[in-house]
């Protein structure tokens, strides 16, 4: 599991906000992928929940390690098990950022945000993955839980109205539509924002 604590900052301009379009290409650290799905996802408190917003991000987030994990770095579902089971988890990450084989890929992520709803397409640079038999075998655990594979599928699955990969597993779009009564910005300022004048 990987988070950080951040203080909360009221991000008056929110209800301002209507679109956006971003782009990201990032290298292989875990951490970058966090702060980049945050940074993704603050404005989607404008059109949903603050809870449903963050359960985006936390999915959003597990896409992104995969593409690292298994996409650019290549750690295999029995190498990652483990690597996690001796402690060495972090340690096999890093010797692969730094394998020659692997130092240049990168995961690019690109966001579209409207009124509508929010469309994410994560790519890697990896050799990709069979997601159709990977689906399956997901399906077939059933109700049995595994916390070190398949949860980042799985959990956009449930979070996502689309999922769709392409490119040879290689890139995966993820679409949520957002409640279509979204309430329409407003000009009018609030009595607290009439003081700051």
């Amino acid at each position: 599991i990987l988070g950080r604590a951040t203080s909360v900052i009221e991000d008056t301009l929110l209800r301002y906000f209507v679109e956006e379009k971003q782009k990201y290409v990032i290298e292989n650290y875990l951490l970058t992928a966090d702060e980049t799905t945050q940074r993704m996802t603050r404005n989607l408190a404008r059109y949903i929940p603050s809870r449903e917003a963050n359960m985006v991000r936390v999915a959003l987030r597990e896409i992104m390690i995969n593409a690292i994990e298994h996409g650019n770095l290549g750690i295999t579902f029995d190498e990652k098990t483990g690597a996690i089971n001796t402690g060495a988890y972090f340690s096999l990450i890093e010797a692969r950022r730094q394998s020659p084989e692997y130092r240049d890929r990168r995961v690019s992520i690109k966001c579209v945000i409207s009124r509508k709803g929010v469309e994410y397409t994560v790519k890697d640079d990896g050799q990709g993955f069979d997601y159709h038999g990977l689906l399956v075998r997901l399906k077939s655990m059933g109700g049995r839980k595994n916390l070190y594979h398949g949860r980042g599928i799985l959990m956009s699955m449930n979070i996502f109205d689309k999922v769709e990969y392409s490119d040879n597993g290689r890139r995966v779009k993820l679409v949520k539509y957002f409640n279509s009564e979204a309430e329409e910005p407003t000009e009018e300022l609030t009595e607290s924002e009439h003081v700051l004048l």
